[in-house]
């Protein structure tokens, strides 16, 4: 079994619109809501290998309809990561694979939603210990 590290940093909608504001990059929207979170996995494998990425993840969530309650829209998502794998001699470092999500939210209130959706793993890893 492997032991996970995981460090999470999210920040709040509030501080992204502040960061553009300052910016003037203008995520000024009242109907998307921007999320970015670094986070760093660690993985001890098997014979002394072990393997870390740090996910880079971006949602976007784009809402319409009331504010009560009755809301739709979708999460749009995208995980990119970077990994570095240590097996016997080599160590590889560069690109893994970039998963996209697409969520459909077709009914949302303060206590229940119904989500449906998929997502798509991009074979981009830069070698084969990557993905």
């Amino acid at each position: 079994m492997s032991n996970l590290q995981r460090i999470d940093r999210l920040l709040t909608v509030k501080e992204i619109k502040a960061n553009a504001r300052n910016a003037r990059i203008g995520f000024g929207r009242p109907d998307r809501a921007v999320f970015f979170s670094v986070r760093e996995e660690y993985r001890n494998l098997i014979n002394g290998a072990s393997n870390n990425r740090r996910v880079l993840r971006m949602d976007a969530v784009v809402l319409k309809g009331e504010r009560v309650g009755g809301r739709t829209g979708y999460l749009l998502r995208t995980d990119v990561q970077i990994i570095t794998t240590h097996l016997g001699s080599e160590t590889h470092t560069g690109l893994g694979d970039i998963y996209a999500q697409v969520l459909y939210i077709p009914y949302l209130s303060r206590k229940f939603a119904f989500v449906t959706g998929t997502g798509i793993v991009l074979p981009t890893a830069t070698h084969k210990l990557l993905d």
